[in-house]
């Protein structure tokens, strides 16, 4: 009974001490990746969980474009992080964007020093940024489609122009107004271009007089031989047949060569548009260019963090940035999309420590 008694209370004090020093996760990102690797982590003592997001929101990129395009509200994508994990006693939610990280330390720091995070275990699910492929003065003549903010950006210039276009005599100038370009012709400019087509054949058709909204024009370029070029030809064909059908005006094969205020020159001809849309291109966090490679680990020049199947850059360091590269590093590299599903399966996985 004696020896029972002992090796109770040795296993009590060491659930104690356990407890008293829990296991530290700072996850940085609140995306799916980041939601899915605390999700993983067990909801118990031993874990001490902090999730850090620059905002106080997870967002729901896929339908960025119903918000742009006055089909959905912002709340209807957005839901408060907080409350996500209200019923989770070991996590604690911060508003914050990381700007700097010492390894040495185990110390990530957020807002220019304002925050630092001891860490035992660094989760990065950082996301990633518009990218115009070196071409960034770009970015003050078109618009990204990456937040609310942006979103709402482009549906506020886009039903303005529809008003400046109903109040002016001038046709030229009308016409600018009422054209909309969106250049790459992925799933978000397939989405954009389609839903702006709706937007002006259903939804503002009865409501103007001196112009008709079915006269505008939405032009969607792709560099590419087809839209959706990263799925099979099949459904290139059934998009292209269903954007046809909406009177988007498709140009494939056609690269943009550059963008000024109201004109964008391609290959083979010059458009004058009040209203350009990058759906282009994506790039990692422009973090990741800041964080030191170590021997199994390398960058991409597009920012992306290239790593072995472990998916860590360095011990207890594990980056998440919504594209990673699995296998081989440089010699039988996979690269995988930057969606939804790999965020999920890679936070998850990242979870388990």
């Amino acid at each position: 009974m004696d020896s029972f008694r002992g090796e109770t209370q040795a296993k009590t004090k060491a659930l104690e001490v356990k407890r008293s020093n829990p296991h530290r996760v700072v996850v940085v990102g609140a995306g799916f990746g980041g939601l899915a690797a605390v999700r993983a982590i067990p909801d118990n003592d031993e874990f001490q969980v902090t999730l850090v997001d620059k905002r106080n929101h997870h967002l729901f990129q896929a339908l960025l474009y119903q918000v742009a395009s006055a089909g959905l509200n912002p709340s209807e994508i957005a839901s408060p992080v907080r409350a996500i994990f209200r019923d989770r006693k070991n996590v604690r939610v911060l508003m914050g964007e990381m700007t700097a990280l010492e390894k040495e330390n185990k110390q990530a720091i957020f807002d220019d020093g304002e925050t630092h995070l001891a860490y035992d275990t660094l989760v990065l699910a950082l996301g990633g940024q518009t990218s115009y492929f070196g071409n960034d003065g770009w970015a003050q003549h078109s618009m990204g489609l990456k937040s609310i903010e942006e979103a709402l950006a482009i549906r506020k210039r886009v039903l303005l122009a529809f008003e400046k276009a109903e109040k002016t005599q001038d046709l030229d100038e009308r016409k600018r107004l009422m054209t909309v370009v969106v250049i790459g012709g992925g799933p978000t400019g397939v989405e954009l271009s389609g839903a702006f087509a709706e937007l002006r054949s259903h939804v503002l058709k009865w409501d103007f007089r001196s112009i008709d909204p079915g006269d505008a024009r939405i032009i969607l370029i792709e560099g590419s031989p087809r839209v959706l070029n990263a799925f099979p030809e099949e459904l290139s064909r059934a998009a292209l047949d269903d954007l046809g059908k909406l009177g988007v005006e498709v140009l494939t094969n056609e690269r943009v060569l550059d963008i000024t205020e109201g004109r964008l020159k391609t290959e083979q001809r010059t458009i004058e548009a009040h209203t350009i849309i990058w759906a282009g291109g994506i790039a990692g966090h422009p973090l990741s260019q800041r964080l030191e490679a170590q021997p199994e680990s390398a960058s991409t020049s597009c920012s992306f963090i290239i790593v072995p199947m472990k998916l860590s850059i360095c011990c207890e360091i594990f980056p998440k940035a919504q594209r990673s590269v699995f296998g081989q590093l440089l010699k039988n590299v996979q690269f995988h999309r930057n969606k939804m599903p790999f965020a999920i399966c890679q936070g998850t996985f990242r979870s388990d420590f």
